[in-house]
């Protein structure tokens, strides 16, 4: 069994703490509210390369060599990622030094040097080439179609070189990475007790700062269609439904629940019975201030009529509360199977409980255990009354990547303004 715990320390630092004793190695993760959408045309990328950055050196362990040695001294498995809204360092140790990796990572995060930035900057650029191939091109030109000039259409990366010198990333360091906008979370054979002196000790004397907010995304424009070039002979559809506010964590729950029940059918109809897609992918995701459920396809330009009207229908049966009461009970079983794992998985645990632990607002913890009551009680009725009083038709674009001529925008644009009448009445019908 485990404990999670939150606590909120002077130095304005949030701290959870996932109490599981069974586990011998513990994970210690930092969350700054940092990331692209914080950054300006001028400035994308500057995120990413300065988590680059980090780790070449510390006031402490001036050197790339000498931090790796220090890790190296505790077994420490390390890295960092950098999101739209958040970059994030963690450590995995033995948890008999898991003071030690505390220490190690507040040194890494709230003491770089900012040395050997051009090495990263190369390592950097490497990196967006590499993501301006294939599938990154089509996740770039899908950004830009959906949010035009706003920071939520930039690559993590950037779409070029970083231009940030030493001066910028220090100024962007001194801006994101100060305790009151951090959260930091330690899980495995450990307390509260244990392992909260030794976090106050790690942000002991640092300016304590401010939370940093994130630009409100752009006002709503849809419904729309918005067509780009594609990247082969294949055609890429997003139905991309975006809804404001940040929903509570029941409905949270009940959305993901959506995404996969429409995977799942869309899974059978699209691919299982016709044959008629290479690529299918629906999820939700939840940010700052909104969210948005998305359905990718990709498909034959010949059969793009017939996905996009499959896709459609299949949104508006789960709205409505139609379907097959076997396909929710694949989804109930898979969800409960991978709830009932991570009880098993340090990694896994420590995930389950930062996603709580990030959400705005801050909610109460539920357990893997709560969590799988929930998910059985979420039946199709209950989905689609979450779903049909968080997604607007309205607000719905369609983004088609392809070759288009200005007849066939025209004759898609007919057909989505159909599609949107189609889920409107699926949603009224649940009100």
């Amino acid at each position: 069994m485990h404990r999670f715990s939150r606590h909120r320390l002077q130095s304005g630092l949030v701290a959870g703490v996932v109490a599981a004793p069974r586990f011998r190695r513990a994970i210690v993760q930092i969350w700054f509210r940092a990331g692209s959408r914080f950054e300006s045309a001028t400035t994308s990328g500057a995120s990413h390369l300065l988590e680059h950055v980090l780790f070449r050196g510390t006031a402490r362990y001036p050197t790339r060599q000498a931090l790796d040695d220090a890790l190296h001294s505790i077994r420490a498995d390390h890295n960092a990622f950098t999101e739209q809204e958040w970059l994030s360092l963690f450590v995995e140790v033995p948890v008999e030094h898991v003071g030690r990796g505390i220490e190690l990572l507040a040194e890494i995060a709230f003491r770089p040097r900012l040395a050997e930035i051009d090495i990263e900057r190369r390592i950097v650029e490497a990196e967006i080439r590499e993501a301006n191939l294939a599938d990154g091109l089509v996740e770039q030109r899908i950004g830009r179609l959906l949010w035009g000039p706003h920071p939520l259409g930039f690559p993590i990366a950037g779409r070029r070189s970083p231009r940030s010198d030493r001066r910028a990333l220090g100024a962007l360091h001194r801006r994101h990475f100060r305790p009151a906008n951090a959260t930091l979370l330690v899980a495995g054979a450990v307390t509260p007790q244990s392992v909260l002196p030794a976090v106050r000790r790690a942000v002991r004397g640092l300016p304590a700062g401010d939370p940093c907010i994130p630009p409100p995304p752009p006002a709503p424009r849809g419904p729309r269609v918005a067509f780009g070039r594609g990247t082969g002979k294949e055609v890429r559809i997003l139905l991309h439904a975006r809804f404001d506010g940040t929903p509570p964590s029941d409905d949270r729950t009940r959305l993901e629940l959506l995404a996969s029940l429409l995977w799942e059918r869309l899974n059978r109809t699209l691919r299982e019975e016709r044959g008629a897609c290479y690529d299918l992918d629906v999820g939700v995701d939840f940010s700052h201030g909104f969210g948005a459920l998305g359905l990718y396809v990709v498909v034959r330009k010949t059969a793009a009529n017939a996905a996009v009207t499959e896709v459609v229908r299949q949104l508006a049966d789960a709205l409505a509360g139609r379907g097959d009461d076997a396909d929710l009970a694949r989804v109930h079983a898979n969800w409960i199977r991978d709830l009932a794992l991570i009880e098993d998985d340090i990694d896994e645990l420590a995930h389950h409980y930062a996603d709580q632990l990030l959400a705005t607002p801050p909610e109460s913890a539920r357990t893997p255990d709560d969590a799988i009551a929930f998910v059985e009680s979420s039946d199709r009725a209950r989905i689609a009354a979450t779903a049909a009083r968080t997604i607007a038709p309205d607000a719905l674009t369609m983004v088609l990547l392809g070759t288009w001529s200005t007849e066939d925008r025209a004759t898609w644009r007919r057909r989505f303004a159909r599609h949107v009448d189609t889920l409107r009445r699926a949603i009224g019908g649940t009100a």
